[in-house]
């Protein structure tokens, strides 16, 4: 847990940051976040309200694409947007329908070359992102810099 200093001195609690993936071949996330400003999102992880999340794209692709906020942690069935239109395997959204979902707000959007995934394993990043991946140390510093534009 840390804060971060946003718009003109003003101070958010952030309670984590993770990295989590989106395959392009199942869902489309550019085209989405083009339309929405909210997605409903998988909750592959107890996520909480201020939760950041940086949303890696995968495929041919492989790089951190877009910040978001968790503002809804866990999204009641009743209040879930389902909206297939995004979905580009008919088959996974059919799966997506049993999934709990949060809701994420986008924040940022970017597409450089510094956070493929090459470069952020040359910052210390472990692993292939297949989940949820707890973001720490200098990789979250990293991370979080160049998705403010702050390098």
């Amino acid at each position: 847990m840390h804060i971060q200093c946003y718009d003109n001195n003003r101070f958010k609690l952030i309670l984590q940051e993770l990295i989590i993936p989106a395959n392009p071949n199942d869902y489309d996330v550019e085209r989405a976040f083009g339309y929405y400003d909210t997605i409903d999102w998988k909750r592959s992880y107890n996520y909480e309200n201020g939760d950041i999340l940086f949303i890696y794209v995968s495929g041919n692709v492989k790089k951190v694409r877009y910040k978001v906020e968790v503002i809804e942690g866990l999204v009641q069935d009743s209040h879930i947007i389902y909206d297939n239109t995004f979905w580009l395997d008919e088959e996974k959204y059919e799966q997506s329908l049993e999934y709990e979902r949060s809701r994420v707000r986008l924040v940022d959007e970017a597409d450089t070359p510094d956070l493929s995934l090459a470069k952020l394993r040359e910052q210390g990043l472990k692993g292939n992102i297949q989940g949820a991946m707890k973001l720490s140390g200098e990789s979250c510093v990293i991370i979080s810099c160049l998705s403010l534009n702050i390098i």
